[in-house]
């Protein structure tokens, strides 16, 4: 709803649940105003998120909205890297960090560790959530 101004049902059917369960789900980042939902700009509700680490694949809470999308660029940096081995897209993350499960986190950033972690299977792009169903 919040990045392409989507209405809730059309937000709740490009996810395949209904308005009231996307009400439901998404109780924190709605708002309420003249009987109609609206994103907020930003949110705190919690997002299990795959994060990885020097060890390998985690999942931390993320609960910042801003920090979800931060770290979701920053896969697809690391997405693109794995792919051409060009490690220009990994740049802007250099020496950052991001706050995830009450800890500040680092970005992984070193090109010899990223083929590691990605010839260990840990680096995996299928989703950045971790469910919770």
């Amino acid at each position: 709803m919040r990045r392409e101004g989507l209405s809730l049902r059309a937000a709740a059917k490009r996810s395949g649940v209904s308005p009231s369960t996307a009400v439901t789900k998404a109780r924190q980042a709605l708002r309420k105003r003249g009987g109609v939902y609206a994103a907020i700009p930003l949110d705190e509700m919690r997002r299990p998120m795959r994060v990885l680490t020097e060890r390998g694949l985690v999942v931390l809470d993320v609960r910042s909205s801003q920090t979800a999308t931060k770290l979701a660029m920053y896969w697809n940096a690391v997405d693109a890297y794995l792919r051409t081995g060009d490690k220009r897209p990994l740049v802007p993350y250099v020496g950052r960090s991001f706050l995830a499960g009450g800890h500040r986190m680092p970005y992984m950033t070193d090109p010899r560790l990223l083929d590691r972690l990605s010839h260990a299977g840990q680096v995996s792009f299928e989703d950045l959530y971790e469910s919770s169903a």
